[in-house]
């Protein structure tokens, strides 16, 4: 095989930017909504009175069911890619759609939720956006070599 044949599984600098244009572009439509909500409490109420809102869990909840949507797109022909898509996709619903959803209802149903979910709702946004640069990123550009 010369070289000039050989397939590049390695990310170049342009495969690079091309899967973070991709992910900025996905998930500026999760983030946008918090923005205008972030506006109006400002304007409207206090700085942490935007930390209350339930909407940080739910926007988790879209970030973590955009994770499974990638990994499980990419690797959708792929039978010897089931453990691993499995593998992925049951950590992320365990560790972050489950938790999310269940904080999002907890926001929802009680009247002064304690500062410790107000919290974790905060951290498990972070988790979830760092989860969708992460396996989002690595499972699109997985996607995009098969089908060069």
């Amino acid at each position: 095989m010369k070289n000039d044949e050989k397939k590049d599984t390695n990310l170049t600098g342009a495969n690079m930017t091309e899967v973070m244009f991709f992910l900025i572009r996905e998930i500026a439509f999760i983030i946008l909504p918090l923005i205008v909500i972030s506006i109006i409490f400002i304007i409207q109420y206090s700085l942490t009175a935007l930390f209350h809102t339930p909407e940080w869990s739910f926007a988790s909840a879209l970030l973590f069911g955009q994770t499974i949507i990638r990994v499980s797109s990419a690797t959708a022909g792929y039978k010897n890619k089931v453990d691993i898509t499995n593998g992925f996709i049951s950590i992320i619903i365990v560790l972050g759609l489950v938790p999310s959803l269940t904080f999002l209802t907890l926001m929802l149903v009680l009247d002064t939720p304690p500062i410790g979910l107000i919290y974790a709702q905060i951290c498990l946004f972070i988790l979830a956006i760092f989860t969708y640069f992460l396996l989002g990123g690595a499972f699109y550009a997985i996607e995009k070599e098969d089908k060069k």
